[in-house]
């Protein structure tokens, strides 16, 4: 029996010519290599079991410093953690526990500088980060939500378990919801794409 193929996600350099590869597999095994896109050459770096979020890392601009969420099997506080390692190494140069896997991720400014979107301390636990660091909040969790994100105006979007959509204000302590619509109605209905989203 054929094994299936490894899982890859490519996270690149906002600013240079390079990207880290996150491989999956076999299992719970984890490898990254740094990829030089102007060389086309792959290095191999580290290795890891346990739990890697692609979607919730990043890489710095010059492609150097890697942000990443982890889940491992190490004891308090490293069973769930952020952390900023040098790629494409997984050796925790500065380190925050996370409150369980409730986190949004990672982004580096320009200037090295890190956001990271998580239910965490805000101190790290494990070395220090010369750049600066902002903990920002999730969106909280509502009864009844399947998921929840902020508007440019600090509204909640929320989308609801029974097929209904939202914009929630919080007012003086209180959340009111000032627009709603259930799409639980809606059938296929294929239609041919408008012209202007056609072409550039």
């Amino acid at each position: 029996m054929t094994p299936p193929p490894c899982r890859l996600y490519v996270l690149p350099a906002a600013a240079a010519p390079t990207a880290v590869i996150m491989r999956r597999g076999p299992s719970v095994w984890w490898h990254l290599l740094t990829w030089d896109l102007e060389a086309g050459e792959l290095t191999p770096g580290a290795w890891l079991r346990g739990m890697l979020y692609p979607e919730r890392s990043a890489v710095s601009p010059d492609g150097k410093l890697l942000g990443y969420f982890a889940l491992g099997h190490g004891r308090h506080p490293w069973d769930t953690y952020f952390a900023v390692s040098k790629v494409p190494w997984l050796t925790a140069l500065a380190a925050w526990h996370t409150h369980g896997t409730w986190t949004g991720g990672c982004a580096f400014a320009a200037d090295n500088s890190l956001t990271i979107s998580a239910s965490m301390d805000k101190r790290p636990f494990h070395g220090r980060y010369p750049y600066g660091v902002t903990v920002g909040n999730l969106p909280p969790t509502l009864p009844g939500a399947a998921g929840t994100a902020r508007d440019h105006r600090g509204r909640l979007l929320v989308a609801t378990d029974q097929g209904e959509v939202k914009i929630v204000e919080e007012r003086s302590g209180a959340r009111v919801t000032i627009w709603s619509r259930d799409l639980n109605g809606l059938t296929p209905d294929p239609v041919p794409s408008p012209r202007w989203a056609r072409a550039w």
